[in-house]
């Protein structure tokens, strides 16, 4: 999910694969976050700029250790 645009985010297929559409008028360039989670991973962040057109970003979850607690 986008966090700033928390109206905006996706489920992964089988594969991992995942794609979020913002339509061209809330691409405006701004810095904004990007979240990845899973059930019984970490979850990660990364900054991302929002402009027009296709990006690619990928993720590598780890596994949460066992007897550990996430916010999930």
């Amino acid at each position: 999910m986008i966090r700033e645009l928390a109206s905006y985010g996706a489920s992964s297929a089988a594969n991992g694969s995942y794609s979020i559409v913002v339509g061209a008028d809330k691409a405006r360039g701004q810095s904004l976050t990007l979240v990845a989670r899973y059930l019984g991973k970490s979850p990660q962040t990364k900054p991302i700029t929002l402009n027009t057109g296709r990006q690619e970003i990928d993720f590598s979850l780890k596994e949460i250790p066992s007897g550990a607690t996430s916010w999930w």
